[in-house]
Parts: C-alpha cells; structure tokens; sequence
C-alpha cells in the first residue's frame, strides 16, 4: 500500500509539472487574446483550445475530475469564440482568467478546492452565448422553419440536459466518497506502477553488459588520448629544432650581409659556411623525418578515434531505444475503459512490440496514438447491434502494428473495422465549417477530401463528448507526427473501416550535421535534410530565362544561394569562387 501512495505521489508530481506549462500557455494567451485582432485572434484560440484540451486528458488519466471538467468547459467557450459565437468582453476574459487560476489550485489541492461556483459561472457563459445564438438564428428563419428548429432545440436541450446530470451525479459521488476509498479508485489503480514509468518517468532501466561495452570503449579513448599527447610532445620538440635552426642561418646571414673582405675572416667564413650548410642538411632530413612519422601517427589517430567516437555515439543512441512494448502496455487498458463507455466490444490486436525506438519518439508519440485509439473506437466501430445489422462480427477489431522499413525507420499502422469515412460527408462538414468553399469541394478528389479530416475543427461527428467530437485529435496527431520528422496517411473504405499509417524515425536526428558558409556566416544543415552534397564548376553554371541552373544526372536544377535565401549581404564573394558546392 507504501508503494502504491509512493507511486501515485510520483505520478502526480509529473502531471503537475505538465499542467503547469500547459496552464502558462493559456494564461500567456489570452492576455494576448485579449489584445489582439484580425487574423492573428484566431492563431491565439487555436493554441489555448489545443492546450485546454491537451490539459483535460492529462488530468484524466490521473483521476483529477476537477481539473477535466473546468478544462472541458474553457474547452466550450473557446469554440464558441473561434466560430465568433460569443463576443468576448473584459468580463469574459476575467471569468476564464480566473478560471485558469482555479484549475491551477485544482491541481495543487484537488481535495480542498471548490470548482462548484467557477463551473456555474463558464456554463452561464456558455448557456447565454446559445441562447443568443438561437435568437439571432430564429429571427432569420421564416415560421415553418422556426418550428422545426424548436422542436430540434428541445432535443438537443434534453440530451445536454441529461449529459449535465450524469457529469453532475458522477461529481457528488465522487466528492462524497470517504477520503480511505480515495486510494482505491479505479481510475488511478488501472494504471499500473511500472507501464506508467517507463514512459513518464527520467530514468530508464539498462542492462549492464551496455554499460561494460561503454565503459571498455570509453577506457580504449583513454589510450587514444595518451598517444595524441604524445604526438604533442613530439611537435613541440620539433619547434624547438626549429628555433635552433633560424637562430643558426640568422647568424650565417648577419656575416653575409655584413661583406668582410678579411681574408682571415673570410675563410673562417667559408669554412663556418660548409659546416653551416651540411649542418642544415641533416637538420632538414630530420624534420622531414619526424613530419612523416608524425603525420603517419596522427592519421592513424585519427581513424582509431573517429572510429571509437562512432561505436560509442552508437551504443549511446541503443541506451535511448527502448521497445514498443513499454508503450503498447498501457494500451489494452485505454481501448477497455473507452469501449465501456461508448457499450462497444472491442477486440485489440498488437504486432511488433518488440521493435526498439528511441525514448524521446516514445513519449512524444503516445498522446498521437491515444487520439486514433479513441477515434477509432468512437467514430468507427459500431455498436453491437448495428454490426450484425451490417453483416460483421458482433465484436468490433482494432489492430495497431509496428515494423521497421528502410533500416531507419519505424511504421505504425492504426486499423479498426468499423464503418470507415465518407468523404461526401467531410465535404459537406468542410463547407459548413468555411475551411473550403462549395466549388473547391465539388473539385476535390476522393483521397484529397479524406485527407481534409486532418484539419482543425472539422469532425464528422454530430455529437460532442468529452471523448473527441470537436475535431482538434486528428489535427493534434498530424501536427505532432510532422514535429517528430514523420509522415501519417490515411485509408479507408465505407462500411468496412480505416487505417492510418504513421511513419517515423528510428532515433531523433539531433546529433549530426553539415556544416556551410554564407555570407561570411556559418550554418548547420541538419544532415537528414540534405538529399545530396557535390562540387560543381562555374563554368557548368548556366543562366535560362534570368534564372542560373546546372544540370545533374540529366536534370535542370535552379541554382539558389544560400544567402539569398536567408535575405543577408554576401560580402565574402563566396560565390565567384572557380567550385561552387550545390547541396540538393
């Protein structure tokens, strides 16, 4: 029981150092919200709505209901202002401030707080921005539609109605409940200890045979450094030959210079002279010696060195790669208790756990997956009885699958066998909510009309739950997968169900580059960036319609400077030089 108290403190400080950024985005924007017009409001809304909801289900997978109710309802006013239904006064800005405040104490003292004044106040909001709405709305319509539209309000006001009992029954049991049983609550003991740290926690668990493989290559580097300084002892002794050297024909050149014509002298000099130039000799061929073997140790170095530098970059990058499994695990957990709540039976399938990735892809890729895991779950798979309508297995399938393609990266594949997604019905959604207009609809083609379902805002759904219905998961995965260096696609097919298909890299690249110049300044080029790296001539260099290019492999390339690009002066004149190096 020590354990489990230890653990749910851990797990709760974690969260709280999530919440607090999350709520510093949100305060930060809507003081800028507030101030702010035209476009850029909208920028503002879609970051404080991401946020909202981002906070919201972090605090539902640590069982703060508090926390997930007041961000569910910041959640509603923020969609309300960016479909410009609710004019945002200084009052507004000062309740959902203020609110920002309380979830904030929501998550220091979850037990102590009091949201029950604080939710009153969002919902008045939120009730009296509808009821305007549905004034304005009735006032355009003539009366045969004015009827149809009440009747359809009343609906829609018993089915809120409802849903607002539920969540209020659910919050009075949950603050009744004795404070003993607080420790038992499903929602906190269905996570278990180890799942939940190996993908929050800092620390990872290492064999410690890579640790003796690091520590053996490491000691090897010890020796490297050793004989690099010795190859420093030797250059040093060779500056002082060489001293030695310019002090000795700085002499013979001063009697040179000077022109005695004394006989005596003047075969001291000669003699002193032969000695002088055979002296020289021997000096020259030792140098020329000694630069040969220091040369050849040095080159020799260098290859041990770079090559232990690359085992050890290596092994250090195998130390971040932990399997898929350490996320997969909390997955069977997540499809359960949605399935539940959505009365679906859902059979989860998982390939490939064992693949390694490295850790940081890890912790950025699970909310992605949970998005498409509650996706397919509450928009694809149907119910039990409308699936043996359909002709398909009472209970529904979701697989998700992991491989590695092209050596250095991941694939995951995200499939269910529900009901798919009409690309008509994104259309019509599309238009409805102004992210295209009618002509571009009727232009679009199938798979570019599916892929509208990755845009913000638009969900197919026509019922909003705190599940997903608002249309930000899809936009929040794509969003997340491009950050990462990946790709998401999309597949699906009416009636028989839909897949998505995430690519990824292995580790993240943040280790090499290639490094270039422009304009007297120095930049790194990440390396995954760059297709391909060559030196051309100037003379190859032509100019077609005021344009320079040059032909590669049989192809016309319009060649661009950097500094160009990046808008700053070129006064190093780099590009006049007789080479030009051309990364493609």
């Amino acid at each position: 029981m020590k354990n489990d108290d230890d653990f749910l403190k851990e797990l709760l400080s974690m969260f709280k150092v999530e919440a607090e950024e999350h709520l510093k985005t949100i305060s930060s924007g809507l003081v800028d919200l507030e101030k702010t017009t035209g476009k850029d409001r909208i920028k503002i809304l879609e970051v404080v709505y991401r946020e909202a909801h981002s906070l919201k289900g972090a605090a539902r997978a640590v069982n703060l209901i508090k926390v997930e109710q007041l961000c569910q309802s910041l959640e509603s006013i923020f969609a309300l202002l960016k479909r410009d239904e609710l004019e945002a006064t200084k009052e507004i800005f000062d309740v959902m401030l203020d609110a920002v405040d309380v979830v904030s104490e929501a998550v220091e003292s979850p037990d102590s707080i009091d949201i029950t004044e604080m939710r009153n106040k969002l919902e008045s909001i939120e009730k009296s921005a509808s009821e305007n709405n549905k004034k304005n709305s009735t006032d355009k319509k003539n009366e045969s539609k004015n009827d149809l539209n009440k009747e359809d309000e009343k609906k829609s006001a018993v089915i809120i109605e409802q849903g607002n009992n539920i969540v209020s029954e659910q919050k009075q049991k949950i603050e009744k409940k004795p404070e003993p049983d607080r420790k038992e609550e499903p929602a906190v003991k269905s996570v278990p200890r180890s799942e939940i740290k190996s993908i929050f926690s800092e620390t990872v668990r290492i064999p410690t045979t890579r640790l003796d493989s690091i520590l053996l290559q490491i000691e090897e580097m010890v020796s490297a450094k050793l004989v690099t300084g010795q190859v420093t002892d030797d250059l040093k002794t060779m500056l002082v030959e060489i001293d030695v050297w310019r002090k000795e024909w700085e002499k013979i050149y001063t009697d040179i210079k000077s022109g005695d014509t004394d006989s005596r002298r003047s075969r001291m000099f000669v003699e002193g002279e032969s000695e002088f130039f055979n002296w020289n000799f021997h000096q020259i061929k030792d140098i020329d010696d000694k630069l040969i073997y220091i040369y050849k140790m040095a080159e020799s170095n260098f290859r041990q060195i770079g090559s232990m530098i690359d085992n050890l970059l290596s092994d250090m990058k195998s130390l971040l790669m932990l399997p898929f499994s350490t996320l997969l695990k909390m997955v069977p957990k997540v499809v359960r208790d949605i399935a539940r709540d959505q009365d679906k039976d859902v059979e989860l399938i998982m390939r490939g756990s064992t693949t390694e990735v490295d850790r940081r892809i890890l912790e950025e890729i699970k909310d992605p997956l949970v998005h498409l895991l509650r996706n397919c779950i509450d928009h694809g798979i149907e119910k039990p009885e409308e699936r043996i309508k359909a002709g398909k297995p009472e209970q529904g399938t979701i697989s998700i699958s992991i491989s590695q393609i092209e050596g250095n990266k991941i694939e995951i594949v995200v499939q269910d066998d529900g009901r798919g997604i009409d690309p008509e019905a994104v259309k019509r959604t599309a238009v409805q909510k102004r992210i295209i207009s009618e002509q571009a609809a009727r232009n679009l083609t199938r798979d570019k009309a599916i892929a509208l379902i990755f845009e913000s805002d638009l969900s197919t759904s026509p019922i909003i739950t705190d599940i997903s219905g608002r249309g930000l998961g899809l936009a929040i995965v794509r969003e997340k997968v491009e950050n990462l260096g990946g790709m998401i696609q999309l597949e699906t097919e009416v009636g028989k169900g839909t897949m998505f298909r995430i690519v990824l890299p292995v580790t993240l690249a943040t280790f090499r580059g290639t490094l270039v110049e422009s304009g007297g300044r120095s930049y790194v080029i990440p390396t995954s960036h760059v297709e391909r790296a060559s030196r051309i001539s100037v003379k190859k260099i032509k100019t077609v319609e005021n344009r320079r290019v040059v032909t590669i492999d049989n192809q016309i390339i319009s060649l661009v400077h950097l500094s160009d690009i990046l808008g700053i002066r070129n006064d190093s004149g780099d590009s006049e030089v007789s080479d030009s190096v051309q990364f493609l």
